[in-house]
C-alpha cells in the first residue's frame, strides 16, 4: 500500500511528471496486447487523479501534454498521430470531463450517469451513421482474420456472424467499464493520499437513481417489442447498461460482505465464480444492481437479519 501511496504522490508532483506518466502508461499498455492492456488504467487513472486535485485547468494541461507526447510516438511508430486522437476522444477527454464533474459535485452516481449517457449516445449516433452495423463489423473481423491467419473455416465464419451482431455493444460496454474504471482507481488513490477510508465509504453507498433502471427496462423491451432497427440498438443498449450496473452491482456485493462483517471466503468466491463463469456472473451481478436502484438491498439486508 504504501509503494502504491507514493506511486500515487509521484503523480501529484508537477503537471510534467503527471502527463508522462499518463502518456507512458498508454505507450506501454500498447507493446505487448493483452498482456500488458491493464496498464492503461494507469494512464487514465493518473489524469483523473490530477484533475480531481488540482481542478479543471491542471488536468487539460495535462491531457494536452499527454496527448501531444503520445501523438509524437503513433506518428514515429505508426506513421500517424490518429490513435493518439482516438485515445483522447474515447478515453482521456471523457475522464477529464468526469473528474471535474466528480470533483464539484462528490456524487459517483452522477457521474457514472453521465459516463452511461456519454457512451450510450455515442452509440446511438454510431448505429444512426451506419447503417448496417453488423455487416461492418462482420467485413471488419473477417477482414482482421484473413490478415493475421488462413481464410475463416465455416464455424469461424459463422461465430464472426454472431459476433457481428453484438460487437457494438460489446466495444461499448468495454469502454464504460473502462472509463469508470479508471476514474475509480484515480478516487481511490485520492482517497489514499488525502482521504483516508472516504473512497471505501463512497463505493459502498454506490447505487444508480431508480429512473436509470427505467431506462434499462425500456431498452430490454426494445429488444423485444421495438422495429428490427430499433431493436439492434436495444441490444447494444443492454450491454452498456449492464456494464454500468455490473460496477454498482459490485459495490452492493461488497456492501453485503461488509454487513456480515467483511467475511474475505464470500467475498473471494463470487470474484473466482466471475472469473471461472464470466458471462454468468456478470449477468448475476448487473441484475443484482439493477434490483437495488428500486429495492436498496445493503439498507434492507443487515447482519443477522
Amino acid at each position: 500500500m504504501d509503494a502504491i501511496k507514493s506511486f500515487a504522490g509521484l503523480i501529484m508532483r508537477t503537471p510534467i511528471i503527471a502527463a508522462l506518466i499518463v502518456s507512458g502508461a498508454a505507450i506501454v499498455a500498447l507493446l505487448l496486447p493483452p498482456a500488458t492492456s491493464p496498464i492503461s488504467f494507469i494512464s487514465g487513472a493518473a489524469l483523473g487523479l490530477f484533475t480531481l486535485r488540482r481542478g479543471t485547468r491542471a488536468g487539460l494541461l495535462v491531457m494536452t501534454i499527454a496527448t501531444a507526447t503520445f501523438s509524437l510516438f503513433a506518428l514515429v511508430v505508426v506513421g500517424t498521430p490518429s490513435l493518439a486522437l482516438t485515445l483522447l476522444g474515447v478515453l482521456w477527454a471523457p475522464i477529464w470531463l468526469l473528474s471535474i464533474i466528480l470533483r464539484e459535485t462528490v456524487s459517483l452516481p452522477l457521474v457514472i450517469t453521465v459516463a452511461l449517457g456519454l457512451v450510450a449516445t455515442g452509440v446511438g449516433v454510431i448505429h444512426w451513421w451506419v447503417r448496417d452495423l453488423p455487416a461492418w463489423w462482420q467485413n471488419f473481423l473477417l477482414g482482421t482474420f484473413a490478415r493475421i491467419g488462413p481464410e475463416p473455416g465455416v464455424e469461424l465464419a459463422q461465430l464472426i456472424d454472431g459476433l457481428a451482431q453484438v460487437m457494438t455493444g460489446l466495444v461499448a460496454a468495454g469502454v464504460l467499464m473502462s472509463i469508470i474504471g479508471n476514474l475509480l482507481l484515480a478516487r481511490w488513490w485520492q482517497s489514499l493520499l488525502y482521504h483516508p477510508g472516504g473512497f471505501t465509504a463512497e463505493f459502498l453507498s454506490l447505487r444508480l437513481h431508480p429512473a436509470v433502471g427505467i431506462v434499462a427496462l425500456v431498452a430490454m423491451a426494445l429488444t423485444q417489442f421495438g422495429p428490427s432497427l430499433l431493436a439492434s440498438l436495444g441490444v447494444d443498449l443492454v450491454f452498456v447498461m449492464m456494464a454500468a450496473f455490473f460496477i454498482t452491482g459490485l459495490a452492493v456485493v461488497h456492501g453485503l460482505n461488509s454487513n456480515f462483517g467483511e467475511p474475505v471466503g464470500w467475498l473471494t468466491g463470487v470474484y473466482i465464480l466471475t472469473f471461472i463463469f464470466p458471462r454468468q456472473m456478470m449477468t448475476i451481478i448487473a441484475a443484482t444492481g439493477l434490483a437495488d436502484t428500486w429495492v436498496d438491498l445493503r439498507s434492507r439486508i443487515k447482519r443477522g437479519i
